[in-house]
């Protein structure tokens, strides 16, 4: 398990690389997808989102 943004709030390029070999992806997080929209174009193979704490899924 990987932490997605370092100290310095961006996504590390090992992250980046794990994320982007052929996985399913689930990013779970306590930010909201509106939070996230800045990092999709870096995160194409993100297939689900658990945000806000488990509240939207």
């Amino acid at each position: 398990m990987e932490t997605l943004f370092n100290s310095n709030k961006k996504i590390s390029k090992k992250t980046q690389e794990a994320i982007s070999k052929d996985k399913i992806v689930i990013l779970n997080t306590g930010k909201n997808q509106t939070e996230l929209e800045e990092f999709y174009d870096i995160l194409p193979k993100v297939c689900y989102l658990n945000c806000i704490f488990g509240a939207l899924v």
